[in-house]
């Protein structure tokens, strides 16, 4: 038998929430609407640990739709800033918010 540490559970959660994300994004209908750069509001500092997995899905989806996805970092007001930069934004489908 063998035992799974804290830390490598949760990088085990983390590979897999980004792989089904990066799927469910990417699918044939991705192709269509990805005309410019695709920017991802994330509603919280840089450096913690839902701006890592952003960078991370950005990193991998950008090779997949052909375009530049931008990690946006908006905190502040218990994630009511990030929000309605995304409320605001244009609603063609470039702007996107990291789940919260």
């Amino acid at each position: 038998m063998f035992a799974i540490s804290r830390r490598q559970m949760t990088q085990l959660a983390a590979s897999a929430l980004l792989t089904q994300a990066t799927r469910a994004w990417a699918q044939a209908p991705a192709k269509s609407w990805a005309t410019r750069t695709v920017k991802l509001i994330v509603p919280f500092a840089p450096g913690g640990p839902l701006d890592l997995i952003a960078r991370l899905l950005a990193a991998q989806l950008a090779p997949i739709i052909g375009q530049q996805v931008l990690v946006e970092n908006r905190p502040g007001g218990a994630t009511i800033i990030g929000v309605s930069e995304l409320v605001k934004s244009a609603g063609d489908g470039h702007t996107r918010q990291a789940a919260v």
